[in-house]
């Protein structure tokens, strides 16, 4: 685990703005999968509400850099709201706006599959029973 002021063996102040994008989507994104493990809804339906509130942050200047924005992504990402607010304070409005996508599309695919899986379980479990129903 790297020491405060410190993200992938680098000091805050050595990344570039590029870094901290990678960063800061990896950490949503990952923090964002570990809670699904806590969390009562359908991965997929957990997506869709999770790609509904970036959307809403991204949706003007004011809201990408809102309090409650900022701490919704640093509780998103498992990281505190100072580390958080500094890294996303460096970057550009759109540069925040390519992160929120990132993320977003990296969930969709998530919840895309997830949604999947769970038609292709009731289709299975379906005909299973219907096979066992016609063979009675």
């Amino acid at each position: 685990m790297a020491h405060k002021g410190q993200v992938m063996g680098m000091s805050e102040e050595e990344m570039t703005a590029d870094d901290i994008m990678d960063y800061l989507e990896s950490a949503m994104v990952n923090g964002w999968l570990e809670d699904l493990v806590r969390s009562d809804f359908p991965p997929w339906a957990d997506a869709y509400e999770q790609i509904q509130m970036l959307e809403d942050i991204e949706g003007d200047d004011y809201t990408l850099n809102d309090e409650d924005s900022i701490d919704h992504l640093s509780r998103l990402s498992d990281m505190d709201y100072d580390t958080f607010k500094e890294m996303w304070d460096r970057l550009t409005n759109e540069q925040k706006i390519e992160v929120l996508d990132s993320v977003i599309h990296e969930m969709a695919l998530y919840g895309i599959e997830w949604l999947f899986k769970d038609i292709a379980y009731d289709l299975i479990i379906t005909k299973s029973t219907t096979r066992m129903r016609a063979k009675s």
